[in-house]
């Protein structure tokens, strides 16, 4: 009986090397950059080497755009989602790191505060315990 679910192979296995190499005749380098849908179905069909000593078809590489950027992308090298969520890690990093920069440079209060943050933070990589606030001082006045 027959599945009725789609699959999308989104990486190539040490298996799935090892059968490309060793019994299709592919280069590891070829191996390495192959989209992992075609390494499937390359395997599945047991196909060797189609194309002698010519490299393998830009095709068939990870991360290759047939348009070269003309669609307005960015351009350079597409790593898909997890390069998606990586530059966007950066950008949210750098922007926060910028709103605290501007923040102590205003504001004495977040000034006081992020040296607060920075010498407990300290303190606990140390492995020594938090120190307790005196309850009549201000957090300004730290």
């Amino acid at each position: 009986m027959g599945s009725n679910t789609a699959s999308l192979q989104f990486m190539i296995t040490n298996a799935m090397k090892g059968t490309l190499i060793d019994e299709l005749g592919f280069l590891p380098e070829e191996v390495e950059v192959m989209k992992p849908e075609v390494a499937k179905e390359v395997i599945e069909k047991r196909m060797n080497r189609p194309f002698g000593k010519r490299p393998m078809p830009d095709a068939w590489k990870r991360d290759y755009d047939p348009d070269g950027g003309a669609d307005g992308s960015r351009g350079g090298l597409n790593l898909g989602p997890v390069g998606d969520l990586f530059r966007s890690l950066f950008y949210m990093t750098l922007m926060a790191g910028v709103g605290l920069g501007l923040g102590c440079v205003i504001s004495p209060e977040v000034r006081a505060g992020v040296k607060q943050a920075a010498k407990d933070l300290k303190r606990e990589l140390q492995g020594k315990k938090k120190k307790k606030k005196k309850k009549n001082q201000h957090p300004s006045t730290l």
